[in-house]
């Protein structure tokens, strides 16, 4: 009782200092927006232009620069206050969810640490200190008695005599709890009994142990978790980058880490959940997105890629692009490339201005003991010098200076950004080198994107070189094309901007191919890595091994370390134990944290109308589709249905259906797997899919089949 009514004191205080610093900094928003206009019309009118002489020239400067601090400060002034708001108000639905007392050995009292999802003081008190703070990890630790937490690269030595944990909302304590080992009890499950649509949940509170290790891994370049379904693996990806933001920012910004995901849907899931924790969100991109961006040319899309690495069979030339063996052997193709001749004209508007030849003769004067990549930029050097000496002895002649003195005032104004001020020869040299310049621009931009070479034919020779076998180019690139066409052009031709990059996180990384892997580590040689996946869930054409992608990344003397994520968090008991009967792996022991729930229920099809019934009676489901192809005929077929709805609240939009490609990596209160019959699911590769889309549930499963239920599922018979 008496801690009851500590805890409820304090929590009031908090909550009270709180609502005081809200109304404050709204006050302080309010009146820099009012008074700001006035005060800037105001500053405005305290300075007379004056440009009579240099002497009034440098009063008035003065006067705009001083006016300038004035506005910089005001502001300043704004941001801060609006950053400040948002972390109070961040706060007011839960202060804290958790408490350590802390004993420093150094006989004073003990000391408490409210823990948040960001800090807050009070007069100079700390009531509230960040997740991500370095005493903060004390909470997380799991261990009651000696313990240690790392501080300004020191140390320190302490003994936790309490961890508390609780459930408030607002300024009310509904419950706490004392723990002595694991953070996965009352609040944990309450959290996980919220509403699927709050972003990630609470995520910050329920941090557990084995996810704690790997968000504050400081130590390994290379971090590769493998977790089952529901373990978090995305939610620490999300707390990684929030706690490397916090910690290391003196060192990086959010410009410096970027996130790979799975597909489109998958970023829009994600668009809150760093801005919830007040980070912004960093670069977010799908591979596919990637290449398009670092090539700078059109791709295939990610509907017609994600048809093709769904499909059951993959070509040969695909699966030579794919591998690693090729990305390796076009990684040392230099000598091949040498006795190779890969220049074309540059032209403008059909009009051959540098030939091929000239690229060529060029090529051959560069040294033959440097490597491909070297000597083609330094063609690069060579034909930039010899584009601005051709530029420069146009400049001289009298037909180029006697277009500068034709031009219009208009024309003037438009190429140079003023009138002719000087006729001199000197002056018209110059002006007519500006004139060149500005008609020849496309031929810089040439020049500069290397539009002088044929990458492809690059592509198509070492293909030949590697399998004997002539190469097939698609019409438009695909993702694998793509894939080699960028290592190439890393390789050979420009590195690419993205080596400055420090922190890499991709998601599903089980996904990627072989090649693709060994190009991140290509193009991203100062980065560190945090790559999560789960090989259950491998249902793609193109999925590489762990052990593959560790390798790859050993081979070039990185150091990797794999965490297993086994607890699963995400569905049911009874849901997380279907699909642990449809892993892959031997002796991987899935562990359910939730209460078992609802019994996954099995429901036989005769027609497409005994689907239309179910969906009637439903206030919300998201039906699973093998196929893409599947998806849209469901979709086509449900909204021509005429359908009369149990809940009259209930419409057509309540149901959702997606291929399992596209659910991969989402959650949903109620899944319906259609058609899982015997035709459908075969393989063990039908055998990832099924744990895929069965473990996108969370509260309840249902499991429809026509005809005979497969036998990958039998054991729900």
């Amino acid at each position: 009782m008496v801690n009851t009514q500590a805890e409820e004191q304090y929590l009031q205080k908090v909550y009270r200092a709180l609502k005081k610093a809200e109304g404050q900094l709204s006050e302080t928003l309010a009146k820099g927006q009012s008074s700001g206009i006035l005060a800037l019309q105001e500053m405005a009118g305290d300075v007379r232009l004056n440009f009579d002489n240099f002497a009034d020239n440098l009063d008035t400067f003065a006067q705009l620069e001083m006016k300038n601090r004035e506005i910089d400060q005001l502001n300043l002034k704004q941001k801060t206050a609006a950053s400040k708001l948002a972390q109070v108000r961040r706060l007011l639905p839960q202060a804290y969810f958790g408490k350590v007392v802390v004993d420093y050995f150094d006989e004073e009292e003990k000391q408490s640490f409210y823990i948040g999802v960001n800090s807050f003081n009070d007069e100079n008190e700390n009531l509230v200190y960040d997740w991500r703070s370095p005493v903060a990890e004390l909470f997380y630790n799991n261990v009651l008695g000696p313990s240690a937490y790392w501080a300004n690269g020191k140390k320190i030595p302490v003994a936790i005599d309490l961890r508390r944990q609780f459930v408030i909302s607002y300024d009310r304590l509904k419950h706490y709890f004392d723990t002595h080992i694991a953070i996965e009890d009352d609040v944990l499950l309450a959290a996980l009994g919220n509403s699927a649509s709050q972003q990630m949940q609470a995520i910050t509170a329920t941090i557990q142990k084995e996810q704690n290790v790997i968000i504050r891994d400081l130590d390994h370049e290379i971090i590769l978790v493998n977790g089952v379904a529901g373990s978090g693996k995305t939610s620490t990806i999300m707390q990684r980058i929030a706690y490397l933001l916090y910690s290391l920012r003196q060192e990086i910004s959010v410009d410096d880490v970027l996130i790979l995901a799975p597909n489109d849907k998958f970023i829009q899931y994600l668009a809150h959940v760093l801005p919830s924790l007040g980070e912004k969100n960093p670069r977010n991109l799908t591979w596919r997105k990637l290449l398009a961006w670092q090539l700078d040319q059109p791709l295939e899309s990610e509907i017609d890629y994600f048809t093709r690495i769904t499909k059951s069979e993959v070509d040969k030339q695909t699966t030579v692009l794919r591998s690693q063996k090729f990305a390796e052997f076009v990684d040392n193709a230099s000598d091949i490339l040498q006795n190779k001749n890969y220049f074309q004209k540059i032209t403008v508007k059909q009009k051959v201005i540098i030939k091929a030849e000239t690229i060529a003769e060029m090529f051959a004067t560069t040294p033959k003991d440097a490597t491909f990549g070297q000597r083609i930029q330094s063609v690069a050097v060579k034909l930039r010098s010899y584009w601005q000496r051709r530029l420069l002895k146009q400049a001289q002649g009298k037909a180029w200076q006697d277009r500068v003195l034709a031009l219009s005032e208009t024309q003037q104004q438009k190429y140079f950004g003023h009138l002719l001020q000087d006729e001199s020869p000197k002056a018209l040299k110059k002006y007519a080198l500006r004139l060149l310049q500005q008609k020849y621009h496309e031929i810089e931009v040439a020049i500069t994107n290397f539009s002088w070479l044929q990458p492809a034919q690059m592509l198509a020779d070492l293909y030949l070189a590697y399998t004997g076998e002539r190469y097939q180019a698609a019409e438009v690139l695909t993702v694998d094309e793509a894939t080699i066409a960028l290592l190439i052009q890393h390789r050979f031709i420009k590195t690419s901007p993205l080596a400055t990059m420090k922190y890499i996180l991709v998601d599903e990384v089980q996904d990627y191919t072989p090649a693709q892997i060994f190009l991140l580590n290509q193009l991203f040689t100062n980065a560190r890595f945090t790559l999560v996946g789960d090989y259950n869930q491998a249902i793609f054409n193109s999925q590489t091994d762990f052990t593959t992608i560790g390798a790859i990344f050993k081979a070039t003397k990185r150091e990797v370390i794999v965490y297993d994520l086994l607890n699963s968090y995400r569905s049911s008991g009874a849901i997380t134990a279907t699909f642990q009967q449809l892993t892959a792996q031997v002796d991987f022991t899935i562990v359910p944290v939730r209460p078992k729930g609802k019994k996954v229920a099995v429901k036989k099809l005769v027609k497409l109308t005994d689907l239309a019934r179910f969906l009637a009676i439903e206030k919300s489901v998201t039906v699973i589709t093998k196929t893409q192809a599947e998806a849209d005929y469901l979709t086509q077929w449900w909204y021509d249905q005429p359908i009369m709805f149990a809940n009259e609240n209930t419409t057509k939009e309540n149901v959702t259906i997606l291929p399992i490609s596209l659910a991969k990596g989402l959650e949903f209160d109620h899944v319906l797997l259609y058609n899982a019959s015997t035709e459908n699911y075969t393989t063990e590769q039908d055998r990832k899919m099924l744990y895929t889309a069965t473990s996108r549930g969370m509260q309840e499963l249902t499991i429809t089949y026509f005809e005979e239920l497969t036998p990958l599922l039998q054991f729900l018979a």
